[in-house]
């Protein structure tokens, strides 16, 4: 009696009149439905006194002998998540209901909540998808039921994930279009060298799939999108998000997996304390066709052997001057591959050969043109940020 009462209280200081908490009302309520769907199960973690825990056993046992599908009809009636008449029942539901959400701590109540769904969707898969896209909920809960893998939204071949739990698993400051499709090497020093440690292969290609799955996460954190979603937004061909993922997953330890998760919040943390961020979208909306136009092209090169002046290094310079005012992959310029499809375009081994040549530069010349790039490029990304810029071919 004296814990009902204690949650009688709670629930009138919530009822006052400008006080109104709809969105604990919210929760309290799609909670509820899950422990009638997966009774007796939440009592693991939230016991009740045993006359409580018989009353609402009681009702829903009955609610689910009434709930029970005629024969020919593939669903029953919905009675079963209809709230209990019998006071001492609804005390019951309430009680368990508000016990389970009270701790808020993000992990505790994750740890919590995909347990009662797990026990929910067992018993009856129908309905518990039901109750998740007809009730809104917090974005707390809402983080904390959805069906993640290793920190990543489940798509939708997931048979418990559902677009209604998506939600942003972070309060940013920064927009997905200020995320960069390629996090920058700094960045990767500062805040993943730790990680990269831990991968079971040894690879050069370890910091193109972190740096790739860093960006990746940061648009879920902003956005709540899964890993194919991310990839759209980023400009960045699914296949190469997926298969970086993938390969991230398979050389990290179970337990090292969260050293990846802290490294990406830290990099969200000085993103939200940048004054000055970059709107990376709009940069690869603005160049999506551009080349180094001819004039510059003849400035950059006017003092370098003719040797360097051929049309091929002209595209090669541009890839990379676009993957530096963009902070994007070098090889998703969409110079080497087509932007629909994600595949390499026929010419893109000479362009990549021309932009190898570029970044690994040996000889004097080269040298010259590579130091000459970084300073052309950043004023290009400058002038995306005050005027459209003209597509070229």
């Amino acid at each position: 009696m004296e814990s009902c009462l204690r949650l009688q209280e709670r629930i009138a200081a919530r009822l006052l009149l400008g006080r109104e908490d709809p969105f604990y009302f919210n929760d309290l309520l799609a909670v509820a439905q899950l422990v009638i769907l997966a009774w007796p199960a939440p009592t693991h973690s939230a016991t009740l006194d045993t006359p409580l825990a018989d009353a609402l056993d009681g009702y829903i046992a009955e609610a689910r002998r009434n709930s029970a599908p005629q024969e020919g009809a593939q669903h029953g009636p919905a009675s079963i998540l209809r709230p209990p008449v019998d006071p001492k029942a609804t005390a019951a539901l309430l009680l368990q209901s508000d016990t389970l959400l009270a701790d808020r701590n993000p992990a505790r109540l994750r740890d919590t909540m995909q347990s009662l769904a797990g026990s929910a969707a067992g018993q009856d898969r129908g309905r518990f998808m039901r109750t998740l896209r007809s009730r809104p909920v917090t974005p707390s809960l809402a983080r904390a039921l959805s069906r993640q893998y290793r920190g990543f939204h489940s798509g939708t071949r997931h048979a418990l994930a559902t677009a209604a739990l998506r939600v942003p698993s972070r309060d940013n400051r920064f927009n997905p279009g200020e995320v960069p499709q390629f996090i920058p090497a700094t960045w990767y020093q500062q805040y993943f060298s730790v990680f990269a440690t831990s991968l079971t292969v040894s690879s050069s290609a370890n910091p193109n799939h972190i740096r790739k799955a860093a960006a990746l996460k940061l648009i879920e954190m902003s956005t709540g999108a899964t890993v194919i979603e991310a990839a759209r937004i980023l400009d960045m061909p699914v296949s190469c998000a997926q298969s970086s993922v993938r390969q991230l997953r398979k050389r990290c330890p179970e337990d090292a997996w969260p050293l990846f998760l802290s490294a990406v919040e830290a990099v969200a943390e000085q993103m939200d304390r940048d004054p000055e961020r970059h709107n990376y979208a709009r940069r690869r909306r603005q160049l999506a066709q551009w080349v180094v136009p001819t004039q510059d092209w003849m400035d950059l090169t006017c003092d370098l052997d003719h040797s360097l002046k051929q049309s091929h290094h002209h595209i090669g310079f541009s890839v990379l001057a676009w993957a530096r005012a963009t902070q994007s992959y070098h090889l998703f310029s969409p110079l080497i591959r087509d932007a629909t499809t994600g595949k390499r375009l026929a010419s893109a081994h000479i362009v990549t050969g021309a932009a190898s040549q570029l970044r690994n530069a040996r000889g004097r010349g080269m040298l010259t043109l590579l130091q000459r790039l970084g300073s052309y490029a950043d004023r290009l990304g400058a002038e995306c940020e005050s005027r459209e810029l003209p597509a070229q071919q």
